[in-house]
Order: structure tokens, then sequence, then C-alpha cells
């Protein structure tokens, strides 16, 4: 990700972040998703940088990670559209809000794979804390239980998978964990207790874990399109 548009995501957000002390305020959604259409119109660009490589050359990696930002984007305008749900303020679009997230969960681990077993002693890392989180507030949530508990083994999952993909990087694995510490303020701001300055303690843990996994996945792509140049020269001289 360029110096330039990092800067224009950090303003944006910090704009964001900044006006949740003087929420509610006509169109906050908007202002609240400047930043992800930041990250979408960057994925949006490897997209189609990633589908014309394999017409040039028949390149695997190129093609595995075109599929990646494939997903990537679409886990993207998922989670925008749960950010506009959720902005709304409506009681009833939280089950929904909750819903985009879900599927939008789903396909980051789609585009985190392969996934490897080499990191899985990790898993009761991420699920012993996050199933304790849970508890706290299972007694409050009523006929949401199911779905919550469904969403946070789906998010828990994610996070898991940065862990164990084959793509791991620091970028991965701090936007996973970011994310689990976002949507659990949530949470316990919600069903357990209220959390001073909750929003923008969400916010910022939120739009840094997108960031993360946008910048993760593509240092992953540019690691694996250096590794491919670096054995072409080996491929051409067996030849």
């Amino acid at each position: 990700m360029s110096n330039k548009t990092t800067a224009l995501f950090i303003i944006l957000a910090s704009i964001f972040c900044l006006t949740t002390f003087v929420e509610p305020y006509p169109f906050s959604w908007l202002v609240k998703i400047l930043p992800m259409l930041v990250l979408i119109f960057i994925v949006s660009l490897q997209v189609i940088v990633k589908s014309s490589i394999p017409f040039v050359a028949n390149n695997q990696t190129a093609d595995n990670s075109g599929k990646s930002f494939n997903y990537l984007l679409i886990a993207l305008l998922f989670s925008t559209c749960g950010d506009i749900l959720l902005a709304l303020g409506h009681e009833h679009f939280f089950i929904f809000g909750l819903g985009a997230f879900l599927i939008g969960h789903l396909f980051f681990i789609f585009s985190f794979k392969p996934l490897v077993k080499q990191n899985w002693l990790i898993i009761p890392l991420y699920l012993i804390p996050g199933l304790a989180l849970f508890s706290l507030m299972a007694g409050n949530l009523n006929e949401l239980f199911i779905p919550v508990l469904v969403y946070m083994l789906v998010l828990l999952s994610m996070a898991i998978a940065t862990v164990l993909s084959a793509k791991i990087n620091k970028w991965l694995v701090l936007g996973g964990i970011s994310f689990v510490i976002s949507d659990s303020l949530i949470g316990l701001n919600k069903f357990y207790v209220e959390i001073h300055y909750s929003h923008l303690w969400i916010m910022v843990t939120y739009y840094f874990a997108q960031f993360c996994l946008v910048n993760g996945l593509i240092a992953a792509s540019t690691r694996a399109a250096n590794y491919e140049l670096k054995l072409q020269p080996r491929v051409s001289s067996c030849e």
C-alpha cells in the first residue's frame, strides 16, 4: 500500500473516530465508510492487475493471488454493508449487520487460503479468551444467543486463519487480533457493561484491523511474486 493511500486512509479514519464524540449527526454512515472505500479502491486495483497476469504468462502464483484479492474485495464489501447497517442505529438492523460481517469474515478466511497446520497449537490461545468473553455476555443475549455465538465462532475462526495461513505475516495476525478486540468491545458494551468512549475504541481497532488485513495480503502477494521471480532463472537454466 502506497504512502499516499495509507495517509488518506488514516486521515479519513481519524476524522470519523473524532466525530464519535458528537454522534449522531446527518450522514454519519457515509463518513464512517469513507476509509473502507479507500481500501476497496486499493483492493479493486489489485484485482484488476492480478486478473490480467495469468493471460500474460502461465503464472500459478499470480492466479492464486488474484483469487485471494477477489475474496478480500467481497469481504470488504460485506464489511462496509455491515458498517452502514450498524451506523443507522435501528435495533432491528443489528442482526442484519451481524450477518453482513459474518459473511465478510467467511470471505476473509477464503482469502487467507491455503491454510497449514504448523501453528495449530495457537488455537486455544484464541478460543479460550473468546469463549470466556462470550460467557460474560451470554446471560443478556436472550434470543440473540445463537446468532452471537455463531458469529463469535466465525470471528475467532477468521483470526485463527491468519495464523494458520501459508501467507502468514505480522499484518495478518495483527489484523485478526484487532478485529476480535473491536467486536468484543461491541459485545461487552451492548450486552455486559457500558464502556466509556466505547465507540471510539471500537472504531480505532476496527479500522486498524481492516488496514492490517489488506496490507497483510498485499505483502503476502508481493512476497510470493518476488519468490517466483527468483525461481525463473533456475527454470530457464534447466531448459
